[in-house]
């Protein structure tokens, strides 16, 4: 009797023992703040009130793989995701396009996480052609993304330069689709794949047409996208550890599988570039 109360209660420890371990690692397991921009198909928040899409599913998928950490996502204004990053106020921003100011006070991850095609759309009975160069755009008003870097080529001089009659600034690509529907602006500039998820979803294929030249080449300007990470609160190692397992993503095949799944139905404009 006095054997099995012994095995018992060694059993019962052991339990508890477990039980302990499995409270301290999940005490120690660091909560990552991840903050952007709602932008379907990329990353927005779902029926269920949470997030879901491209880049969340990229970026649950390369955590899955490094130990102690969990991701918090926050969705902000573009302009307000960048500060709290910026301050340290959240872990990561996403989405991030590369630039000299960011690097201050972000470690990017030194692999791509989604490529943006930028054409220019119009209200489809409008004649305006594409030119590379942007002359003759002087006599329209565009709209743009509030917060946006929009690369260092041709599209970027051009609004530095004036070659655009005015510009206007949009919160949203919701926002820019009602002035230009409103006649409050002649084009708008947009990442192809979530604007044009955007205008099926509000049924406006009939009214909204991609800028082109004679050619069919559309694309403004191609524009890599990354992960970047604050270095007030997230050590470099980390950076270097989610930068390895997305590329081994990608060698796997498991990165395109993602991109698949959630661009399926909408084919890029002409000449975009593969990356």
């Amino acid at each position: 009797m006095q054997s099995w109360y012994k095995e018992l209660r060694q059993i019962c420890l052991l339990t508890l023992g477990f039980q302990c371990c499995n409270c301290v690692s999940a005490a120690e397991r660091k909560t990552l703040v991840a903050n952007t921009l709602e932008y379907p198909p990329y990353e927005y928040t779902n029926d269920h009130g949470h997030a879901s899409g491209l880049a969340i599913e990229i970026i649950d998928e390369v955590f899955k793989q490094i130990d102690n950490y969990n991701i918090r996502y926050e969705f902000y204004p573009w302009k307000r995701a960048v500060l709290h990053t910026q301050r340290g106020e959240a872990d990561i921003l996403f989405n991030a396009g590369v630039s000299d100011a960011r690097k201050l006070w972000g470690n990017y991850a030194n692999s791509v996480l989604i490529n943006q095609t930028y054409v220019l759309f119009k209200r489809q009975d409008s004649n305006i052609a594409f030119k590379p160069d942007f002359s003759g755009f002087h006599q329209y008003s565009i709209a743009i993304k509030r917060g946006y870097l929009y690369g260092t080529g041709p599209f970027r001089q051009a609004l530095d330069t004036g070659k655009f009659g005015a510009i206007s600034i949009s919160s949203s690509t919701q926002q820019s689709v009602k002035k230009l529907l409103h006649r409050r602006v002649d084009l708008f500039v947009g990442d192809y794949t979530p604007t044009m998820y955007a205008i099926r979803r509000a049924k406006l294929e009939s009214v909204i047409d991609i800028v082109q030249d004679d050619t069919g080449n559309a694309v403004v300007l191609t524009w890599p996208t990354y992960l970047l990470f604050s270095k007030q609160t997230v050590p470099i190692e980390l950076v270097q550890q989610v930068t390895q397992v997305l590329d081994e993503m990608k060698q796997s095949g498991r990165y395109q599988q993602i991109v698949e799944r959630y661009t399926q139905g909408i084919s890029m404009p002409q000449d975009a570039a593969p990356h």
